[in-house]
């Protein structure tokens, strides 16, 4: 089961959770595999390049859907060398912010960045993934500018989160969960339609003023 990440994020967990439940229907052993590296492109050539046995899996993210508008000469094509299985879940993104910051809201937040400009960065999980892209369209929508910083994998993003290396990182509700309630972070706000029925107190992107 190839994960195209660091341990600690939801492609990671995800694996880690279904691995026991597997092994069981499959009366097969499960071996979780980390293989980060260009986003989704270490493990995602991985398991295309496998042989088609069925006995190489992927933990796919939204990213599997992006990385060839991202990527350029791909060793790989998605849609062609990858069969889709099953989908696991719908995880909401979460915009956080540094325990250290001022801005208790999003409003706070976007008027900081509006009138300093480049100061504040963000932590990702690699460039091309799905929370990547979704601070990239907060910044378009709320007409600021933030400083990209990836990583290769969920837990170093939010580490830098924690320690105040960066100001903003966008994670999954699952992986950031366990911060947010020791209060190690702040939530501002949930990219979903709906808000999130573990942190019903978080408001959604759209209450917030950026109905798309």
């Amino acid at each position: 089961f190839i994960v195209a990440s660091q341990p600690g994020g939801i492609a990671d967990l995800t694996p880690r959770l279904l691995a026991p439940r597997l092994r069981e229907g499959l009366g097969q052993p499960i071996v979780i595999e980390n293989r980060p590296g260009g986003g989704i492109v270490s493990g995602g050539e991985t398991v295309a390049k496998a042989p088609p046995d069925g006995y190489t899996l992927l933990s796919a993210t939204p990213q599997v859907a992006i990385v060839q508008s991202m990527v350029k000469d791909l060793s790989f094509d998605p849609r062609r060398d990858l069969a889709p299985v099953s989908l696991i879940g719908v995880i909401p993104n979460m915009l956080l912010v540094a325990p250290n910051r001022q801005q208790k809201t999003l409003a706070e937040l976007v008027a900081f960045a509006r009138a300093n400009p480049g100061k504040l960065n963000y932590s990702s999980t690699g460039a091309g993934t799905a929370v990547h892209l979704s601070a990239e369209l907060f910044k378009y929508y709320a007409g600021i500018d933030m400083v990209h910083v990836p990583f290769k994998g969920a837990a170093a993003a939010m580490t830098a989160l924690m320690s105040g290396t960066v100001d903003v990182t966008v994670d999954t509700l699952s992986s950031s969960i366990s911060h947010i309630r020791s209060g190690k972070i702040r939530p501002l706000a949930v990219f979903s339609a709906q808000r999130a029925a573990p942190l019903p107190e978080v408001p959604t992107m759209m209450e917030s003023g950026y109905k798309d």
